[in-house]
């Protein structure tokens, strides 16, 4: 018995109950070793200790992260369980060009303006057209000479992060993903 060239469609038909096909996204190596269960239960119950020791609503409660962006990503397809969302690809080396991204999302589901930082010197417009000319959403642009995050543009994020929740009452919690720790207290002082 020969297969043909679509049986695996036809199978996954038959099973789509179990089996998904679906894209994968880009894994750093690193994060990749560090993803183990018992951590991330350790952070969920520090987490829900200090949101409760200290009554913060879901309104204050911001999660900043910092993230690297391939300008163009490899992308393939995975076979995994139905139920899963999303399939991760171990990524060994990136050679491609990035950009950097820093979001900002609040427990409540809304999200700040992101800062999008450039491999550059200057800004060019050219970046500015190309980002306004899909949405009417506006992103802080910045640039550096390697297109990541330095000391001095997370510290103009922070400031920025304070801006725009200095209206909200009671207390705040921001969590970080490292990329502000870089900074000297001294310059996390300098922000307030």
């Amino acid at each position: 018995m020969k297969l043909g060239s679509h049986w695996y469609q036809r199978f996954l038909k038959r099973h789509e109950d179990k089996i998904a096909y679906r894209w994968c996204v880009g894994l750093n190596e690193l994060r990749h070793k560090n993803m183990k269960l018992e951590y991330m239960i350790q952070y969920f119950d520090l987490l829900s200790q200090i949101i409760q020791e200290k009554d913060i609503a879901p309104w204050n409660i911001f999660n900043m992260d910092e993230t690297g962006r391939q300008l163009h990503p490899q992308r393939c397809k995975s076979l995994m369980r139905a139920s899963q969302k999303t399939g991760f690809l171990r990524k060994h080396g990136d050679k491609a060009e990035t950009i950097s991204i820093i979001e900002c999302i609040c427990a409540n589901g809304t999200a700040l303006v992101p800062t999008v930082i450039f491999k550059g010197v200057n800004i060019m417009t050219s970046w500015l057209t190309e980002i306004h000319a899909y949405n009417d959403f506006r992103p802080n642009i910045a640039c550096s000479p390697n297109g990541w995050t330095d000391n001095e543009l997370a510290m103009h994020w922070l400031r920025d992060f304070i801006v725009q929740i200095q209206f909200a009452q009671g207390t705040k919690l921001l969590l970080l993903d490292g990329i502000l720790l870089k900074s000297s207290e001294n310059r996390i002082e300098e922000s307030r």
